[in-house]
């Protein structure tokens, strides 16, 4: 084959095609990365309200207390911490909802928030702080349901 019956319009034609193929995977592996980023963001900001939390509502030894048998002083404390959680749940179901967080990495969290919810104390405990969450009905709805589901 010579260089004169190379078709340089199907050469310039095949490397845009390539080079778009190319920038497509780029974003994909990119939008990859960013999802994973704002995974490990969302579970470093749960571990830090997690450390905040009393003993009541992070060990399973626990699990059974009622509310009422709380002291004034851990109630006040387990009110303010399961108002930053649920925040932070509600707003990663938000992005969920919106699509621009990933359904792998909302599962778990949902899963996270169900297994907690099995515990009486957090189920009471989101009886007590639900009103902060009327302006996300959406979200009420669903804690509800998983509160329901595991009482």
């Amino acid at each position: 084959m010579d260089v004169a019956d190379i078709n340089w319009d199907m050469v310039a034609a095949l490397s845009q095609v390539f080079g778009f193929a190319g920038v497509v995977w780029g974003l994909f592996q990119n939008r990859r990365a960013l999802q994973t980023q704002t995974a490990l963001e969302f579970y470093r900001r749960y571990a830090e309200i997690t450390g905040r939390m009393p003993d009541e509502l992070r060990l399973p030894a626990h699990a059974s207390r009622e509310w009422s048998s709380l002291a004034e002083k851990a109630r006040e404390q387990a009110q303010l911490t399961l108002i930053d959680y649920f925040n932070l749940s509600s707003e990663e179901f938000a992005l969920y909802r919106k699509g621009r967080l990933a359904r792998d990495v909302w599962s778990v969290t949902r899963a996270e928030i169900a297994g907690k919810l099995s515990r009486s104390l957090w189920r009471e405990g989101w009886k007590q702080v639900r009103s902060e969450y009327a302006s996300d009905p959406a979200f009420v709805r669903l804690m509800d349901q998983l509160a329901v589901a595991r009482s």
